[in-house]
């Protein structure tokens, strides 16, 4: 359970910017998030950040904290179509779960937590609970699944949360793990499904829902695991004009 894991443990927090130099909007965002979690807080200096075009994006000390809040630079149209997000690169080179600040949003009122119905999700439930207590911020989880047409994404919500909390699925334990912490925690919390592909149900969510933090984690390494629903994380980041937090296992 959560409130054995992580409940009493002092977490740390790097908030950073490529260039350098931190944004007002991302230190206070930063802090924002960091007493929430009754954390500590690091600003990252200039000499804890390497060039993203030839070396990580984080020092080595980027393995010491449990998270890392990420503020992208503006980079030219030509060279973020070839190279995509710096947010996107950050992902990939850093190991600790990393939050793109993107337009950051106070207070933090609704979370969208995306989950696929697998064991990877576990590091995500974990995050969106954290943020979620001490904010009072509602939760909705977003189950997505493989492409989906309209009649058959409403005949999984209309199934009822009861119904999928009794299938012996990966999906049915996932949602009773995730209804038993928001019931533990007394967080709100509501489960939505969505037609179209994977990609697609990420963007209609949110765009319906306007939260103010995305929670989903890191695409699988595993081929298999990765080839359903496909890759989650680069779409997002393409498009997310909000913050994404990309939790992983490991530190944090």
């Amino acid at each position: 359970m959560l409130k054995e894991t992580w409940a009493n443990k002092a977490l740390r927090l790097l908030v950073c910017h490529p260039d350098g130099a931190v944004t007002p909007a991302g230190r206070t965002y930063a802090q924002y998030l960091c007493n929430l979690l009754d954390g500590q807080l690091d600003v990252g200096q200039p000499d804890a950040i390497l060039d993203m075009g030839q070396q990580p994006v984080l020092a080595p000390r980027r393995h010491d904290y449990d998270l890392v809040i990420f503020e992208e630079s503006e980079k030219p149209v030509l060279k973020r179509l070839l190279c995509g997000p710096g947010g996107l690169q950050a992902t990939h080179q850093c190991h600790s779960p990393i939050l793109i600040a993107r337009h950051p949003r106070l207070p933090l009122e609704t979370i969208l937590l995306v989950t696929r119905g697998q064991t990877i999700d576990n590091p995500a439930i974990d995050w969106g609970v954290r943020l979620a207590r001490p904010s009072g911020a509602a939760v909705t989880v977003l189950a997505v699944q493989p492409a989906l047409s309209g009649l058959a994404s409403r005949a999984l919500a209309g199934a009822g949360l009861a119904d999928w909390l009794t299938t012996e699925t990966p999906l049915g334990y996932q949602l009773r793990q995730i209804a038993g912490e928001l019931v533990d925690w007394e967080i709100e919390g509501r489960l939505r499904f969505r037609d179209g592909s994977p990609a697609e149900q990420i963007r209609h969510e949110v765009g319906e829902s306007e939260p103010d933090l995305i929670v989903i984690a890191d695409d699988s390494p595993n081929w298999l695991m990765w080839r359903v629903p496909g890759p989650l994380i680069g779409p997002l980041l393409g498009w997310a004009d909000r913050p994404v937090l990309v939790a992983r296992s490991g530190k944090g």
